[in-house]
């Protein structure tokens, strides 16, 4: 759309009318004006001076009393910058922005990178006496300063761009040259042009974007403090495990007994015979084991972990396991007439006999008087009968004997507990028809898979497999009969339990783990063997045998059941093991705390130690990147606008002359227009903003050269106007 040029004022006429001095100087200077070489669009880029043909020609300029423009004719066409390469422009006219984004860019890069590296790394480890943000700070400024002065050289070329396709207002033009130059001509330019979008408005939105970029780019590092690894080697965790179990000992002495083998007719053979000896340790291991206080139960095993906070991979260790298992079903009931109960006579003198209901199952019995339990008003579970029997245990170290267990070839010790019917007990029904309870309990040699943690200096242990596999070639009777050969392979096949009956000396037991998926899971080795000796059994079955049964050590050698005992205990029946029984609210739990304190006493006797990670508290870098949404913003932005600007002004064939002056002394307004901005004196005095107001102004490139016009609006030219 071509602008339609008229005066400004009648005051323009008035002078063209009547001529003054000051008139008479503005003619010379244009004629002086007129008799100058023109400048083509190269010579203003390349500097060369006028050709012969621009000495030869006469451009017409228009009076200052007219904005009208009248091309010379006569000129020839300017040579189109179209011509030149992307290559060559980016070159000639772009090269020091070029470097100064290289230079940006090469700087955003650095700080991804330290950001990367740095994130979650220890502050102790940062080498330098300047932080961290410091160097990001620093390197964001060159990128921003960067960065800004190729906008600002962008904003100053689309300026040219701007007008050379639309008619807009002069503050318009004033407003881009502010924009170059900060953030407050960025955003008047922003009102200035609204609504019409362009590309001058992501150079002015990237441009108060950068205004906090500083403060985003610093948010991203930020400080925090957690548990982490360290790698002193005078700081390793330690904690018990056990491959070779050998506690107590074996003391033999020679004995002769007669035993008869179906391979060996009526042998009778001389072997040393051995009693064993539990540690101290062993026995405390047991008590320990057997309180149900909460003292007792927080006993753990023995660790190392300096920093209070430590790891361990899952490990295995030898360790003894239990099980309790109801046979209540296996009771069976007889009724007959004699001394009526299974606690023992207070006195041998005393001979008493009446009806009675004994329920038997296996290894052990209950009998109590027919009828209903008599009771004390003042207590509910001590008969004042001392011969009522509230529960009777037995035990045995032969799995064959027992009724759950018989598949179970690494149980050594078999509790079988039975306890009267609490109706019975509370005097609510008969003995004869009351259903008493059975509980079998085991305790086995097994290997445990533990995951073991120290948070604040308090162990944490979890069994999270475990497995009980026997070797078949362990166990065997060891060398030391001398002319008894024949007798090994049988002996070993028909005694293959882990009983104390026939006290031979045997080899290690041996215990495996059997190749599944959960031990290649947990990253368990299973080719490892675990050795237990049979001073360790032995040890075991004898002190809890002898205390808790009150066998003696004949006996022992005699049966693998020792006896009964009862509770409530008396003058003839002291044995504790069966108050231990009673007051279990949970034999599952009772049972569980002996394998677990025996298990602990294992690992904490043994010379192997694993080891593990020590974690301490340190303070780390950690890079919030959220906060570097901003920062990718700006350069995404401001990388798109100064690309589009390039490729823009390539398309529009006009010279690169971003914010230089001499273009705007060179091609800007002639005599006229300048006229029509200086107040109505002709002094330096700018025009009121109401006349500026009323300027549209346009680049107008048709001529020889280009060249800004100056137009006053008709009213219906508010905001540009698409050429």
């Amino acid at each position: 759309m071509a602008a339609h040029y008229v005066p400004v004022s009648t005051h323009d006429h008035h002078l063209a009318a009547a001529p003054n001095e000051v008139d008479t100087q503005h003619k010379e200077q244009q004629l002086s004006a007129t008799q100058l070489p023109s400048l083509n669009i190269d010579d203003s880029e390349s500097g060369s001076g006028p050709s012969q043909a621009d000495e030869a020609t006469t451009v017409h300029r228009p009076s200052h009393l007219s904005t009208r423009y009248t091309p010379a004719t006569s000129h020839p066409a300017p040579s189109s910058p179209m011509q030149k390469s992307l290559m060559s422009i980016l070159y000639n006219c772009w090269l020091w922005e070029l470097t100064t984004l290289f230079i940006s860019t090469v700087a955003l890069a650095a700080v991804i990178v330290l950001l990367i590296y740095w994130d979650e790394q220890p502050l102790s480890q940062w080498p330098s006496s300047i932080s961290l943000n410091t160097f990001v700070s620093t390197l964001g400024t060159v990128h921003k300063s960067g960065l800004a002065l190729f906008i600002g050289a962008c904003l100053g070329q689309q300026k040219w761009n701007w007008f050379n396709k639309h008619t807009d207002r002069l503050e318009v033009l004033e407003t881009f040259d502010e924009a170059s130059r900060g953030p407050w001509g960025s955003t008047k330019l922003i009102y200035q042009l609204l609504p019409r979008w362009n590309l001058s408005h992501l150079a002015c939105l990237v441009l108060l974007i950068s205004l906090t970029f500083d403060a985003f780019l610093q948010a991203t590092i930020s400080l925090h403090e957690c548990m982490d690894l360290t790698t002193s080697l005078y700081n390793i965790p330690r904690i018990g495990r056990s491959t070779d179990v050998g506690i107590g000992s074996l003391p033999k002495y020679t004995m002769t007994f007669t035993e008869f083998y179906s391979a060996v007719n009526n042998t009778s053979i001389q072997a040393d015979y051995y009693t064993a000896y539990p540690s101290m340790g062993l026995i405390s291991a047991i008590f320990n084991g057997l309180d149900d206080s909460s003292a007792a139960q927080e006993d753990k095993v023995d660790f190392s972990c300096q920093t209070g906070n430590c790891t361990w991979p899952v490990f295995t260790s030898a360790a003894i396991c239990s099980t309790c298992n109801d046979v209540s079903k296996y009771i069976l009931s007889t009724t007959a007439h004699g001394f009526p109960s299974s606690q023992p006579p207070v006195s041998d003198s005393i001979n008493i006999t009446e009806t009675y209901t004994r329920y038997n199952l296996s290894y052990n019995s209950i009998a109590n008087p027919s009828g209903r339990k008599d009771k004390d008003a003042a207590t509910s579970d001590v008969p004042t009968d001392q011969y009522d029997s509230i529960l009777t245990a037995n035990g045995t170290t032969d799995y064959l004997e027992s009724l759950s267990f018989y598949d179970a070839n690494t149980t050594f010790l078999i509790f079988l507990i039975m306890a009267a019917d609490p109706s019975w007990t509370n005097g609510s029904i008969d003995w004869e028809n009351s259903s008493p309870t059975a509980t079998e309990c085991g305790l086995s040699l097994c290997v445990n898979a533990y995951n073991s943690s120290v948070q604040s200096g308090n162990l944490s242990e979890e069994k999270v497999a475990s497995w009980q596999h026997r070797e078949y070639d362990s166990w065997r009777l060891t060398d030391g009969y001398p002319g008894y050969g024949g007798i090994y392979e049988w002996w070993d096949e028909t005694y293959p339990s882990l009983s104390d009956s026939y006290n031979l000396f045997r080899s290690d037991l041996q215990l495996s783990i059997p190749s599944t998926d959960l031990a290649q899971d947990l990253g368990i080795d299973t080719t490892e063997r675990f050795n237990i000796t049979q001073g360790t059994i032995a040890s075991i079955q004898d002190w809890l045998v002898t205390w808790g049964f009150g066998v003696g050590e004949s006996e022992m050698f005699k049966t693998g059941t020792p006896g009964i005992i009862v509770y409530p205990i008396n003058a003839q029946n002291t044995h504790v093991l069966a108050e231990v029984l009673h007051t279990s609210t949970d034999l599952n739990s009772t049972f569980a705390g002996l394998a677990s304190s025996i298990t602990n006493y294992i690992r904490d006797s043994s010379n192997t130690t694993f080891q593990g990670d020590a974690h301490d508290y340190v303070i780390k870098f950690r890079v919030r990147w959220p906060f570097l949404t901003v920062p990718a913003l700006h350069i995404l932005g401001g990388m798109t606008y100064v690309l589009a600007i390039v490729w823009q002004t390539k398309q529009s064939g006009l010279p690169v002359w971003k914010t230089r002056l001499i273009p705007s002394l060179a091609y800007g307004f002639d005599t006229a227009a300048q006229d029509k901005l200086r107040s109505q004196s002709g002094c330096l005095d700018i025009a009121s903003d109401s006349v500026r107001s009323r300027m549209i102004v346009t680049l107008d490139t048709d001529g020889s050269r280009p060249q800004l016009r100056l137009s006053e609006s008709t009213g219906h030219d508010e905001g540009s106007v698409q050429k």
